[in-house]
């Protein structure tokens, strides 16, 4: 079994459009060079990779290259990679910090969708931040992920999680 963690947060932008685990809000956008800045997708893509011993989104997927991709892209293509090396998804669980919008009333959705591009168990909670800060000051949103993988099949590489 492997364990990985993925933070993310971005600022609000002026644009409308907020897209939180393939859930649209009529609220403020929020600024990046994916599609749609889906935060929590790129947290949990994180976490995958970090769980499987890869880098991060940002190195995997340059914006000055990937520029305009979709969250859930960045995402599926991290399922593939992963699974390419032999691990599956067991679970992720994460959390969305956020002063506004509320989005406690569209969390069922969010779990779907997102458990639906996971295929395994899948868990998001919201926390406010009370004001404090970045998020209470509504500045952006962050999201937090935790995953855990495990082997499908005997994985090829030595212990300093190279391969052979």
């Amino acid at each position: 079994m492997r364990i990985g963690i993925g933070f993310d947060m971005h600022r609000f932008s002026k644009k409308m459009g907020l897209v939180l685990g393939q859930v649209k809000f009529d609220y403020r956008a929020l600024e990046g060079a994916s599609e749609d800045v889906d935060v929590l997708l790129h947290a949990i893509s994180d976490a995958i990779l970090g769980a499987a011993g890869k880098e991060d989104i940002g190195t995997l997927f340059p914006p000055e290259k990937f520029k305009g991709i979709s969250s859930r892209k960045i995402l599926e293509e991290v399922i593939k990679m992963i699974k390419r090396e032999g691990f599956e998804i067991k679970s992720v669980d994460s959390v969305i910090i956020a002063q506004e919008p509320k989005i406690g009333p569209k969390i069922n959705q969010i779990k779907y969708n997102v458990s639906q591009i996971l295929k395994s168990s899948f868990n998001v909670k919201v926390k406010s931040p009370e004001g404090i800060g970045t998020f209470g000051r509504t500045e952006g949103i962050g999201a937090m992920a935790v995953a855990l993988l495990v082997a499908k099949k005997k994985s090829r590489r030595n212990r300093n999680n190279r391969d052979l």
